[in-house]
Protein backbone atom coordinates (compact mmCIF):
# COMPACT_ATOMS: atom_id res chain seq x y z
CA UNK A 1 0.00 0.00 0.00
CA UNK A 2 1.27 3.38 -0.75
CA UNK A 3 -0.35 6.86 1.26
CA UNK A 4 0.96 9.86 -0.13
CA UNK A 5 0.64 13.40 1.90
CA UNK A 6 1.08 16.46 0.96
CA UNK A 7 1.60 18.08 3.88
CA UNK A 8 5.23 18.24 4.52
CA UNK A 9 6.54 15.61 7.76
CA UNK A 10 2.82 15.95 8.59
CA UNK A 11 3.63 19.53 10.35
CA UNK A 12 1.45 22.57 10.05
CA UNK A 13 2.71 26.16 9.92
CA UNK A 14 2.86 26.16 13.37
CA UNK A 15 4.96 23.52 13.58
CA UNK A 16 2.87 21.22 15.24
CA UNK A 17 1.05 17.57 13.55
CA UNK A 18 -2.03 18.60 11.49
CA UNK A 19 -5.36 17.45 12.84
CA UNK A 20 -5.63 14.66 10.64
CA UNK A 21 -2.45 13.37 11.03
CA UNK A 22 -3.39 11.44 14.47
CA UNK A 23 -6.15 9.46 12.26
CA UNK A 24 -4.25 8.45 9.79
CA UNK A 25 -1.49 7.37 12.32
CA UNK A 26 -4.12 5.34 14.35
CA UNK A 27 -5.44 3.34 10.88
CA UNK A 28 -1.84 2.78 9.86
CA UNK A 29 -0.52 1.41 12.60
CA UNK A 30 -2.16 -1.38 13.61
CA UNK A 31 -1.62 -3.33 10.55
CA UNK A 32 2.20 -2.81 11.25
CA UNK A 33 2.73 -5.23 14.29
CA UNK A 34 1.52 -8.70 14.61
CA UNK A 35 -0.88 -8.09 17.38
CA UNK A 36 -4.30 -6.77 17.47
CA UNK A 37 -5.12 -5.39 20.95
CA UNK A 38 -8.72 -5.07 21.72
CA UNK A 39 -11.25 -3.38 24.16
CA UNK A 40 -11.11 0.38 25.78
CA UNK A 41 -7.52 0.18 26.72
CA UNK A 42 -4.41 2.09 25.82
CA UNK A 43 -1.33 -0.09 25.02
CA UNK A 44 2.33 -0.41 24.23
CA UNK A 45 3.69 -3.57 22.29
CA UNK A 46 7.38 -4.49 22.84
CA UNK A 47 9.46 -7.58 21.26
CA UNK A 48 11.51 -9.64 23.92
CA UNK A 49 13.69 -12.56 23.08
CA UNK A 50 10.75 -15.24 23.75
CA UNK A 51 8.06 -13.58 22.02
CA UNK A 52 5.76 -10.13 22.72
CA UNK A 53 5.28 -7.97 26.02
CA UNK A 54 1.90 -6.03 25.39
CA UNK A 55 1.32 -3.22 28.16
CA UNK A 56 -2.21 -2.66 28.67
CA UNK A 57 -3.62 0.56 30.53
CA UNK A 58 -7.26 1.00 31.46
CA UNK A 59 -7.97 4.65 31.98
CA UNK A 60 -11.72 4.32 32.88
CA UNK A 61 -13.17 4.58 35.63
CA UNK A 62 -10.80 7.04 37.26
CA UNK A 63 -11.96 10.43 38.27
CA UNK A 64 -9.65 13.38 39.07
CA UNK A 65 -11.20 16.68 40.37
CA UNK A 66 -9.17 20.14 40.25
CA UNK A 67 -9.17 19.61 43.44
CA UNK A 68 -10.00 16.83 46.27
CA UNK A 69 -9.62 13.12 45.86
CA UNK A 70 -10.15 11.12 43.39
CA UNK A 71 -12.54 8.79 42.72
CA UNK A 72 -12.17 5.71 42.01
CA UNK A 73 -15.62 3.48 39.93
CA UNK A 74 -14.47 -0.21 40.77
CA UNK A 75 -16.75 -1.47 38.12
CA UNK A 76 -15.46 0.15 35.77
CA UNK A 77 -12.99 -3.03 34.81
CA UNK A 78 -12.20 -3.78 31.28
CA UNK A 79 -11.62 -6.72 29.49
CA UNK A 80 -8.94 -6.66 26.21
CA UNK A 81 -8.56 -9.37 24.08
CA UNK A 82 -5.01 -9.77 22.15
CA UNK A 83 -5.07 -11.38 19.21
CA UNK A 84 -2.03 -13.47 17.33
CA UNK A 85 -2.26 -12.52 13.29
CA UNK A 86 0.49 -14.75 12.82
CA UNK A 87 2.56 -17.54 14.39
CA UNK A 88 1.47 -19.47 17.03
CA UNK A 89 1.46 -19.11 20.91
CA UNK A 90 3.17 -21.58 23.33
CA UNK A 91 1.62 -19.62 26.48
CA UNK A 92 0.62 -16.15 27.94
CA UNK A 93 1.35 -14.70 31.15
CA UNK A 94 -0.32 -11.73 33.36
CA UNK A 95 3.25 -10.55 35.09
CA UNK A 96 2.24 -8.51 37.92
CA UNK A 97 -0.27 -11.02 38.86
CA UNK A 98 1.64 -13.72 37.72
CA UNK A 99 -0.81 -16.27 36.21
CA UNK A 100 -1.22 -17.68 33.29
CA UNK A 101 -3.51 -17.00 30.92
CA UNK A 102 -6.02 -19.01 28.55
CA UNK A 103 -4.89 -19.01 25.30
CA UNK A 104 -7.82 -19.56 22.75
CA UNK A 105 -7.20 -21.93 19.31
CA UNK A 106 -9.47 -21.48 16.86
CA UNK A 107 -9.01 -23.34 13.82
CA UNK A 108 -8.95 -20.94 10.49
CA UNK A 109 -8.48 -18.32 13.15
CA UNK A 110 -6.46 -16.06 14.91
CA UNK A 111 -5.10 -17.37 18.32
CA UNK A 112 -5.93 -15.44 21.08
CA UNK A 113 -5.57 -14.55 25.14
CA UNK A 114 -7.97 -11.67 27.29
CA UNK A 115 -6.66 -10.41 30.50
CA UNK A 116 -9.34 -8.17 32.64
CA UNK A 117 -8.00 -4.73 33.72
CA UNK A 118 -9.36 -3.57 37.33
CA UNK A 119 -10.34 0.77 36.88
CA UNK A 120 -7.19 2.62 36.78
CA UNK A 121 -5.03 -0.95 36.26
CA UNK A 122 -2.45 -1.63 34.54
CA UNK A 123 -1.42 -5.00 33.44
CA UNK A 124 1.88 -6.61 31.43
CA UNK A 125 1.30 -9.36 29.28
CA UNK A 126 3.84 -11.56 27.79
CA UNK A 127 2.87 -13.75 25.02
CA UNK A 128 5.88 -16.67 24.43
CA UNK A 129 5.38 -17.70 20.82
CA UNK A 130 6.75 -21.23 19.38
CA UNK A 131 10.00 -20.90 17.57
Amino acid sequence: KVVFVTVANLLGEDERLVPFAAHLLAHMAPEATPLKVEGEVEYLINQNSRGWVVTLFNDSGVFKPQQGLGQVDRNARVTAKISLRAGSMLSASEWTTDQALTVSRKAGAFEETSVEIPAGGVAVVELVLKR
